[in-house]
């Protein structure tokens, strides 16, 4: 029961991180308009654990896109004791225990610290929510409940249950070391300037920024978990593993899905898929491609790759 719990948890923030807001008839692979597409939590001193401790001090780190030129957005969230929660919006138990705000516009993603609650301030409860909202061109208010928030322009809410270990804990995946390949070659992440330029020529090609001709043929990208990143889990009564999401993004051209999903009793890790390049581009453009990995209990990571369209 804990697990489903866990599991229908997951899904709901899930779709306030990825789709909030979006246009019903937009691709979720798409990016065009700003998007809250993940969020990670890291305990102090290990950032493979997910799962802070009672009195421990946990940051969360999320993962922000936007469409290029991107546009400046303002940021609020909270954090406060959850209360048990069988549907809908997960809610508060009481008043935040701590809250931030972005201190101007801008585009970096919203990061920040907490420390969690000691055993006293927290009773039986077994887990946190962190609660926000991203607008673009705009600081926002947090409302209650945060459904009623508005912003004038792009407004996307964020929703992200944290689970308290106290007999069982639970560990990020991680990406960071794990083989991609983009039309059968390696896929190296970026340099950090491609992630925020815009315009690339042919003779900036590399193994990190692959080059591919607008309205050219589909590209197959190929990515490889390991068992490293899902952890054993019992599920109906069984012991099996976590179920592992796959999501993947594309700031310009086409994927051909949103989602790849890992059963518990898989033993395939791996995904492929195509990219169909963007039909035209005014010189050449930097694409930037998002995998994001959940575990569906609160684990997440995340890698990002460049490849450059021209005419």
């Amino acid at each position: 029961m804990k697990w489903k719990l866990e599991r229908e948890l997951a899904l709901i923030a899930c779709g306030l991180l990825s789709a909030a807001c979006d246009d019903p008839l937009a691709e979720a692979q798409i990016i065009e308009a700003t998007r809250v597409l993940g969020a990670r939590v890291s305990v102090e001193d290990d950032a493979e654990r997910a799962w802070p401790r009672p009195g421990e001090r946990a940051e969360v780190s999320w993962l922000v896109a936007s469409p290029r030129p991107p546009r400046p957005f303002g940021w609020a969230f909270s954090v406060c004791v959850a209360a048990p929660t069988t549907q809908g919006i997960p809610e508060c138990a009481a008043a935040p225990f701590a809250e931030f705000h972005s201190e101007e516009l801008g585009t970096a993603a919203p990061s920040f610290a907490f420390v969690t609650p000691d055993e006293a301030a927290l009773g039986s409860a077994e887990r946190l929510l962190v609660r926000g909202v991203v607008c673009t061109d705009e600081q926002p208010v947090l409302a209650e409940p945060i459904e009623h928030t508005r912003c004038a322009e792009e407004l996307r809410l964020a929703v992200m249950p944290v689970g308290i270990e106290r007999d069982s804990g639970n560990r990020n995946p991680s990406l960071v070391d794990e083989p991609l390949a983009f039309a059968g070659s390696e896929w190296p992440a970026p340099a950090a300037e491609w992630l925020d330029r815009d315009d690339c020529s042919a003779s900036d090609a590399g193994p990190s920024l692959p080059l591919v001709s607008a309205n050219g043929p589909k590209q197959r990208i190929a990515l490889q978990l390991s068992e490293n990143d899902r952890e054993p889990a019992r599920s109906l009564g069984k012991d099996s593993f976590e179920e592992l999401w796959l999501s993947h993004f594309a700031d310009r051209g086409r994927l051909a899905r949103a989602l790849s999903i890992f059963e518990p009793d898989t033993s395939d890790l791996s995904v492929e898929l195509d990219w169909q390049p963007p039909r035209r581009v005014e010189g050449g453009k930097v694409v930037r491609f998002y995998f994001v990995a959940r575990d569906l209990r609160g684990g997440a990571d995340w890698t990002l790759r460049t490849a450059c369209a021209v005419p």
